[in-house]
């Protein structure tokens, strides 16, 4: 309901690869006021605490596919081929108010050294974001999203969500 009631959705996917032609989605973040998010996991370390992906993303596709309903997010070609895979085709991404945070953040400063979302919330907010490595680990020791225990990862979820509603203020100021 305040998704349907919402100006804007921002909406963001975790996955289990950065391929998004492999990724399975664990999840999708939602966020349609500043400061407040939500994680829906459809993959964790204990299925029997959440509902399952067909659930979730039928109880979405409403909104998700409605071109009417802006969209914004960091990276959004990431989110919209993952949702593809899984049969949503995400709309509203060119409606009015829509903001692709990382898009906006390249074209108002191509010479930025880094357009990541953790790098965006510290240079435009001074807010620090745990890194996904800080959750998943690197290299040999690396593990995928859905065996991070449903706590952790709501929290970088959801912030996954949040931040380009604000990032998207600031550069619209801009």
């Amino acid at each position: 309901k305040k998704m349907e009631a919402a100006d804007l959705v921002a909406i963001d996917t975790e996955t289990t690869s950065l391929s998004p032609l492999d990724a399975q989605l664990c999840g999708v973040s939602i966020s349609v006021e500043e400061g407040r998010a939500y994680y829906i996991p459809v993959r964790s370390p204990d299925p029997s605490d959440h509902l399952n992906e067909k659930e979730v993303l039928d109880a979405l596709r409403g909104v998700l596919e409605d071109a009417g309903k802006p969209k914004c997010g960091h990276n959004l070609k990431y989110d919209l081929l993952v949702l593809r895979r899984a049969d949503v085709l995400l709309r509203g991404l060119t409606t009015p108010g829509a903001c692709d945070s990382m898009v906006a953040s390249y074209l108002i400063d191509s010479s930025r050294s880094s357009h990541s979302l953790d790098a965006l919330a510290l240079a435009l907010l001074g807010r620090g974001k745990q890194s996904i490595s800080e959750l998943i680990g690197s290299g040999k020791q690396q593990r995928s999203f859905d065996t991070v225990p449903l706590g952790a990862a709501t929290c970088y979820a959801a912030a996954d969500a949040d931040l380009p509603i604000a990032i998207g203020i600031v550069l619209g100021e801009q």
